[in-house]
């Protein structure tokens, strides 16, 4: 938005917008330029943002092993272990057609989640009733 008033032009920028832009270096190549953009999103979202537990939650799926499994440190700086949202977000991960994907979706559930929380105890009855045989064996 563009508010024109005083001779001075503002420029207003949309949260949405600001979150978009600093997660396109989640998935870096270079680990310096993958960490500031986990400070910024900490910085501008704040703890427990399912929007930028969402960006985050794409690196789940990166190509790059490595890469992968930094996000799942990022994800806990961003979240609280036990996070309805967290839960929910690395969960999705294991309908995930790759299966290096669901594994590290299930790395990260062991991390994000305490032995018998609530949060978790809800995830695994859901994926384990899901249709999909490959889902419930992940």
């Amino acid at each position: 938005t563009v508010l024109r008033g005083s001779g001075k032009i503002e420029v207003k920028i949309g949260i949405e917008f600001v979150l978009s832009e600093i997660s396109k270096h989640l998935g870096s190549h270079d680990r310096v330029v993958r960490d500031a953009a986990v400070q910024a999103l900490c910085e501008v979202a704040g703890r427990n943002d399912r929007r930028a537990l969402e960006h985050v939650g794409l690196v789940l799926e990166h190509p790059q092993e490595g890469i992968r499994t930094q996000a799942i440190g990022m994800l806990l700086q961003l979240a609280d272990v036990d996070n309805y949202g967290l839960v929910d977000i690395v969960a999705k991960r294991l309908s995930n057609l790759r299966k290096e994907v669901r594994e590290t979706a299930l790395q990260a559930l062991e991390k994000v989640t305490t032995k018998g929380s609530e949060a978790g105890t809800q995830v695994l009855e859901r994926w384990l009733a899901h249709h999909d045989a490959v889902v419930r064996e992940a």
